[in-house]
């Protein structure tokens, strides 16, 4: 039977140390998910248009693609830190 895993979702404005602190745990072992590296890594170009309506869906998608993942590792018992600033909390209640 795998552990239980921990999930960590940073919350605070841009600035406060959340990369800082979910690499601190990163490091401690729990799998970083950042939607803002995963869209860099998939496409730098789209992920340069903020603002716009490509730039939103691809955020969607991104972060669609990291709840998956997410959902792996929790059923692996796996700990992870979500690195997003979780700003709403309804968005932190979806999680």
């Amino acid at each position: 039977m795998a552990k239980t895993a921990t999930v960590v979702l940073m919350c605070g404005p841009p600035g406060a140390g959340k990369t800082t602190y979910a690499k601190t745990l990163e490091r401690a072992g729990h799998v970083r998910l950042s939607v803002d590296e995963e869209m860099w890594r998939q496409d730098r170009e789209l992920a340069e248009r903020f603002g716009t309506p490509e730039y939103f869906d691809f955020t969607v998608e991104v972060e669609r693609q990291l709840r998956t993942r997410l959902t792996e590792l929790m059923a692996d018992g796996r700990d992870a830190v979500v690195d997003l600033s979780f700003w709403s909390r309804q968005r932190r209640e979806e999680y």
